[in-house]
């Protein structure tokens, strides 16, 4: 039996899931309220006393159970799969350099993601947004945005903007690199990076560090001299994904899932 912990989350271009969060079986995916994460409990479930006390304790620990019989088979569980970000990770990005790939400078290139994210509530977008602030940038509204799993398109001060993930801007990124640019980002593969095109040119890569939580290590430490199979699975790149798994212990990393695919990952693995 696999168990997976993550925490659902709004999810937009190359998203996932985020934070610590619910214990699952395959075919039930959580449900969360704020800290409390919840676990499918069927009506008629006919619970001893020790069903009981175990629920009990559960709640204590912000898990409200909704099946039981979830709960009942944690004892047999072999294999545990983390979302790295907000449950390795805090979860909280923050931008930590501009890579310019042409004569666009930092200012120019942090108003017109900024601008282009706007509307957003995701953490890479407020952290754009008050990073911009910061700087004293005036944005500009955009017009005609589109938002994909991995990406958004839109429009700012007519020109069209794109931001996303490496598949997201793949011909961009394949005709326009150069190789000081790929060096560049090799110094920096165990960040996450999010990638910005003008006009179908690329113009910017905004390197991004999220802190790996103090008790991650030690956690991983125990479930593994316990005897569980440990893996990370992340919408970030792979090296990154990986280097994050290092750090802590964890040897099986996938980075680059969509939201999709991590629950096609979780259902092959549980087969």
């Amino acid at each position: 039996m696999v168990c997976s912990f993550s925490h659902s989350s709004r999810c937009r271009h190359r998203r996932h899931l985020s934070n610590v969060g619910a214990l699952h079986g395959s075919s039930h995916p959580p449900e969360s309220n704020g800290s409390r994460h919840f676990l499918p409990l069927h009506p008629g479930y006919r619970r001893s006393p020790r069903s009981h006390c175990g629920i009990s304790l559960a709640g204590k620990k912000g898990i409200i159970v909704r099946e039981f019989s979830s709960f009942e088979q944690a004892t047999t569980l072999d294999a545990i799969v983390f979302d790295k970000t907000g449950t390795i990770t805090h979860g909280q990005w923050k931008l930590l350099k501009i890579i310019r790939t042409g004569s666009m400078t930092d200012e120019d290139a942090l108003a017109l993601a900024a601008s282009l994210e706007q509307e957003s509530e995701h953490y890479i977008a407020i952290e754009l947004r008050n990073r911009a602030k910061q700087t004293g940038l005036e944005l500009v509204d955009p017009s005609n945005v589109r938002i994909s799993d991995n990406g958004i398109t839109g429009y700012v001060n007519n020109q069209e903007v794109r931001i996303g993930s490496k598949d997201f801007l793949k011909e961009e990124i394949s005709k326009s690199f150069s190789a000081r640019g790929k060096d560049a980002l090799n110094h920096h593969s165990v960040h996450s990076h999010v990638y910005m095109s003008v006009n179908r040119d690329l113009s910017a890569v905004f390197v991004f560090g999220d802190e790996i939580k103090q008790e991650a290590s030690g956690v991983v430490r125990e479930l593994k001299s316990m005897g569980y199979q440990l893996h990370l699975v992340s919408g970030d790149g792979h090296e990154a994904t990986k280097a994050v798994g290092q750090r802590v212990g964890i040897e099986e990393s996938h980075g680059g899932l969509l939201p999709e695919d991590k629950a096609a990952f979780l259902t092959r693995f549980s087969k």
